[in-house]
């Protein structure tokens, strides 16, 4: 099993951010399902500008913004 965790960078409102990360979650799973991993095993997650890559303390550079609007991929092991 797969998580796709969508995150965002810390510019907008929190809601905004959250249907940002989520959409940028559900675009990798479904690239994911293109290449023929499937779609019912692969579980998507926003955490919005919650959990950034880089934390500048509100005071970030276009560079910082950028590397916190990704996504990962977590493998889910039982």
């Amino acid at each position: 099993i797969l998580m796709v965790e969508g995150h965002s960078d810390s510019r907008g409102k929190e809601a905004y951010n959250y249907k940002l990360a989520l959409n940028r979650a559900e675009s990798v799973r479904l690239e994911l399902g293109q290449k023929g991993l499937n779609l019912n095993q692969i579980f998507v997650e926003s955490k919005g500008s919650l959990d950034p890559q880089v934390d500048c303390g509100g005071n970030c550079s276009e560079e910082d913004h950028a590397k916190n609007r990704f996504a990962r991929i977590l493998l889910i092991t039982k």
